[in-house]
């Protein structure tokens, strides 16, 4: 399966999660996109505003330790209003925090 050095579960994300899920993200979303010029407050509520619309297939997963700290998270965002594509495509995200790469955990939630 995945050859992970560290012991975690994962769960849905609940609402309590959106803080750490964010700091993960900021983390690294420098990664694939420009961070320089973004407006944190606007680019914050956007952000907590898809976490807020999941539902059913469209959701976050955590990875937590055993103390339910977040590892990392994975999400599948609606990509699509038109009312025959709504509930079909979505937008997957994947994020790990700095302390827990290359340790299985993006692995394990794609797999999940």
């Amino acid at each position: 399966m995945y050859n992970s050095t560290i012991n975690f579960t994962i769960r849905i994300a609940v609402d309590n999660d959106i803080e750490s899920i964010y700091q993960i993200w900021l983390e690294g979303v420098g990664n694939s996109f420009d961070t320089n010029s973004f407006n944190e407050i606007e680019v914050s509520q956007k952000f907590k505003d898809n976490f807020q619309k999941r539902k059913g297939i469209f959701n976050f997963w955590v990875a937590v330790d055993t103390n339910d700290k977040i590892l990392g998270w994975q999400s599948l965002i609606k990509t699509s209003n038109n009312p025959f594509r709504e509930n079909i495509y979505a937008e997957s995200s994947t994020y790990i925090a700095k302390d827990n790469r290359y340790k299985g955990v993006g692995k394990a939630l794609l797999e999940f």
